[in-house]
């Protein structure tokens, strides 16, 4: 009897515990306290175990377990959707953010020129590596005047640079084609350059060239990476100064707020690349990993001063992990539309 008697009190002592532990689990997570709940709470908490209480607890139990496996499993098969949109869907997804500057000073003969910018391929495995094809052959369907590159082309291996320039020579607009050097193309100077030079494109380093069409003309200046080197457009001056409509690619848009003031003012319109949209974004509201400040991190922003507009591309490619979420890769294409002021004749 004495046996009995202790096995069934060391019973009711496990379970006691069970549910009790189970009950502040439930404080934790913040159940609500329905009636069940509170008849657990007030009526079976205690030295004894009435059948009643014990059928209360268990019923508690069992629906708090399932509350608990169901939010679980809910976090797991949303983390593994996610993941799997962030790794096989996104990074493939290339769009074409199209964009329209209005300005006075665009040319009559520059009005409706459509400029591409293709930047950060990041060429190479695992995801670029079939996708660039895919970025061309879009690029040439929207039929561009000129196409700018705005750097980035490898994973900084030699096949893969050589490959990506390769595919880059079907590229061909009748303003032409310019490319700007990014903080990873630096790893092999000479060859990146050669690379460039073997596929007929015209790498700009700190340059200008003024593109001409029906005696109208509009100035494009390209510049060295902000990370790598030093970028500048205080030799240009002149250039600058003599221009209607002014142009600057440069890989990374924080070189903009490191120019002089004199030099900004001649600038029209800034295009850039170096964030990949932040990459990883909380659905495109906010980006945790930055490599630029927050306002150069994607789209479409004006300088403090109203003067420039500045876009930032997406690019194609990823660094670090091959994932993108709220990031889309995506080809930018600008037109340029000529503003007339009051009085003048559209």
């Amino acid at each position: 009897m004495t046996f009995i008697k202790w096995g069934h009190l060391a019973k009711k002592c496990v379970i006691h515990n069970i549910m009790s532990l189970f009950e502040y689990l439930l404080l934790l997570i913040k159940v609500p306290k329905t009636r069940l709940s509170e008849i657990c709470y007030t009526e079976v908490v205690g030295p004894s175990l009435s059948r009643k209480g014990f059928f209360l607890r268990w019923c508690a139990w069992s629906w708090g377990y399932k509350m608990i496996f169901a939010s679980v499993f809910s976090v797991t098969i949303c983390s593994f959707l996610v993941s799997g949109y962030a790794v096989f869907v996104e990074p493939w997804s290339v769009g074409v953010a199209e964009y329209t500057i209005e300005s006075e000073r665009i040319p009559d003969a520059f009005d409706g020129k459509k400029i591409a910018l293709i930047t950060d391929m990041h060429h190479g495995k695992p995801h670029t590596y079939n996708l660039l094809g895919k970025v061309v052959q879009m690029t040439r369907e929207q039929s561009p005047d000129l196409i700018l590159l705005g750097g980035d082309y490898s994973r900084e291996r030699p096949a893969e640079l050589e490959a990506c320039f390769a595919k880059l020579t079907e590229l061909d607009a009748p303003l032409g084609v310019y490319a700007v050097s990014g903080n990873h193309d630096y790893w092999d100077l000479p060859r990146f350059r050669k690379a460039v030079r073997e596929a007929g494109i015209e790498l700009l380093q700190n340059d200008a060239v003024r593109l001409e069409e029906s005696g109208d003309g509009i100035l494009l200046v390209g510049v060295k990476d902000f990370w790598c080197d030093k970028p500048s457009v205080t030799g240009l001056r002149r250039e600058l100064a003599e221009s209607d409509f002014t142009v600057l690619l440069s890989h990374n848009a924080d070189f903009y707020d490191t120019m002089e003031q004199e030099d900004r003012a001649r600038i029209d319109l800034m295009l850039s690349g170096h964030t990949h949209g932040g990459q990883i974004t909380l659905f495109g509201l906010y980006a945790p990993a930055k490599t630029s400040k927050a306002k150069y991190i994607s789209g479409h922003v004006k300088s403090a001063d109203d003067r420039t507009d500045i876009i930032i591309s997406n690019g194609i490619g990823t660094t670090s992990l091959p994932v993108r979420f709220f990031a889309r890769p995506q080809i930018v294409l600008v037109t340029l539309k000529k503003k007339h002021c009051d009085g003048d004749k559209k």
